[in-house]
């Protein structure tokens, strides 16, 4: 039987433009009217169209499809495979990013549920390149060319905030800022925990508290600047006196989400604090 485009596009439920396209690339073939120059399509077509259909829906590229129409069922079988690794290794990436949105919800929703309650816990062990550190950019080529790693190949990273020791008990609002990766993750991916341009913040007791901070808070002027001190150093140090511990080493802090809140822009960040009683 023979069938028209507008015959087939009705049938299969596929556009003219589609079932065209199609021919052009070699993948039917019409016979061509002589007098008024219609295609006209036959029944193979009409199978290869349902099965290039399915093909497109998987998410075949033309050339696997050109292929496989011209494959037998074992080069076809190869190809398929192929693809199946190709959607294993996607699925694997979106649930990874799942875990990323999934572990933000919840700190996000932790704002709320801990509001300014302190925790005591471990901290997450990271390992971290650093690409500011006061108002300077790091521009060595080697910590640049680990950031680009981590930026493009690693959805996981997180955007994190190194606070020294020393600054803490000076009471000086100066950071650095990084792009880490929990250490677990980091062994997982083979990233060279090793290479000197990587650094490891550990695993310690800490107390940890979500804060809300200007955007921008590396400036002694900053208009705030008692209130920042007050809630980066401030209140942790007294908690800590309160509860018999003292300081233990650099903080971390962990962005959670960017806000715009009365005009202005503030971020939400997880703080945490290594601590250690007084008298161990």
């Amino acid at each position: 039987m023979k069938y028209k485009t507008s015959d087939l596009s009705k049938m299969l439920d596929v556009s003219a433009n589609t079932i065209r396209r199609f021919a052009e690339k070699g993948y039917l073939s019409p016979d061509r009217n002589d007098q008024n120059q219609y295609r006209h399509f036959g029944d193979v077509d009409v199978e290869k169209i349902t099965y290039i259909s399915k093909y497109r829906k998987i998410g075949f590229g033309h050339e696997e499809i050109a292929a496989m129409l011209n494959a037998d069922i074992f080069q076809t079988c190869e190809i398929y495979q192929k693809k199946m690794d190709e959607l294993d290794l996607e699925i694997a990436r979106l649930q990874s990013l799942r875990h990323m949105v999934k572990d933000d919800v919840n700190m996000m929703k932790g704002i709320t549920e801990y509001g300014k309650d302190f925790i005591e816990r471990n901290s997450v062990a990271m390992h971290y390149v650093s690409y500011k550190s006061g108002n300077q950019i790091v521009s060595s080529p080697g910590k640049q060319k680990v950031l680009h790693r981590f930026i493009y190949d690693f959805p996981e990273i997180e955007y994190i905030y190194i606070i020294r020791k020393e600054d803490i008990l000076k009471r000086n609002i100066r950071y650095e800022e990084a792009i880490g990766i929990r250490s677990k993750l980091a062994q997982k991916k083979n990233i060279d925990v090793e290479d000197k341009d990587i650094e490891c913040y550990p695993e310690q007791e800490s107390v940890l508290r979500i804060v809300r901070l200007p955007i921008d808070f590396n400036d002694e002027k900053h208009e705030e600047k008692e209130i920042i001190q007050k809630i980066l150093f401030d209140d942790f140090l007294e908690y800590m006196d309160e509860k018999g511990y003292i300081l233990d080493g650099d903080a971390v802090g962990v962005k959670i989400g960017f806000s715009k809140e009365d005009g202005k822009e503030m971020q939400y960040v997880v703080l945490g604090m290594p601590i250690v009683k007084k008298y161990d």
